[in-house]
């Protein structure tokens, strides 16, 4: 998915276990960037300064190949806006 923020436009995803559909999303999991905690597989571990962590329902948003950040869904309807 991709949504805008002022004039920014944005790759984001909303975590869930359905199939992926975004390309950047699959080569993180491929590349172990991002992967699901071992003991609560609804938690979606990601690089981040200090690790990150999400829930399902949050929003991942794309930053860079090796940063990711994630947002709830309050916040996200809040300040974004939903391209597709």
């Amino acid at each position: 998915m991709r949504a805008r923020k002022g004039e920014k436009i944005i790759d984001v995803w909303k975590i869930s276990h359905e199939k992926i559909t975004e390309q950047w999303v699959q080569d993180a999991f491929d590349e172990g960037q991002i992967y699901w905690y071992q003991s609560n597989e609804n938690i979606l571990i990601f690089p981040q300064t200090h690790g990150g962590a999400a829930s399902v329902g949050f929003y991942l948003i794309y930053l860079n190949k090796k940063k990711y950040r994630a947002i709830n869904p309050k916040r996200f309807e809040r300040e974004f806006i939903l391209l597709e």
